[in-house]
């Protein structure tokens, strides 16, 4: 496969797609602070070139009662219901950002960023033998990359994960 320019280097798209995933990331941190939890959420920060992706690399959409937590935003119509998730697999990360992070997030919330819905998947180090590895086509970054997915029968609704986050939270 020929190398292929990074999206990140594309500031315009890399802005517009990080400054939306900005306002999801808030959407659920409103939804887990509703819900009791202490929601950390990292300074909004733009990079002042493309070399300084780096420092960013590692960078965490939020911590939830002291948990990396990640959010993925689409342009898909799902609701909370698993089963409407419309394709049968879900891209959780590419394998590249996800295998560099040093502290796994403990799950991945999906979000509608049509209906505001979410769905959640539990990280894979609790996710045994669910997560696959995909290469596919990213139309909106316009890159070819390998991606984590997971079935969508693995999906959960968000209340799983509040339960996890309360065990965690209150010692239990």
């Amino acid at each position: 496969m020929p190398e292929q320019p990074d999206w990140m280097e594309n500031d315009e798209l890399a802005r517009r797609e990080t400054e939306k995933g900005w306002k999801w990331q808030r959407y659920v941190a409103d939804f887990f602070e509703a819900s009791g939890f202490p929601v950390d959420l990292p300074p909004y920060t733009w990079r002042k070139s493309v070399e300084d992706i780096k420092d960013h690399a590692d960078s965490r959409d939020m911590t939830v009662a002291g948990q990396r937590i990640e959010v993925k935003s689409r342009n898909l119509l799902f609701n909370s219901i698993p089963m409407t998730f419309p394709y049968e697999r879900a891209f959780v990360d590419t394998v590249r950002s996800y295998d560099h992070y040093k502290e796994k997030p403990i799950a991945y919330v999906f979000v509608s960023q049509l209906t505001g819905a979410m769905l959640a998947t539990i990280g894979r180090q609790d996710a045994a033998n669910t997560w696959e590895v995909a290469e596919r086509y990213d139309e909106v970054r316009q890159i070819t990359d390998k991606f984590y997915t997971v079935d969508r029968r693995k999906l959960t609704t968000v209340i799983p994960l509040v339960r996890r986050l309360r065990e965690i939270h209150e010692g239990l």
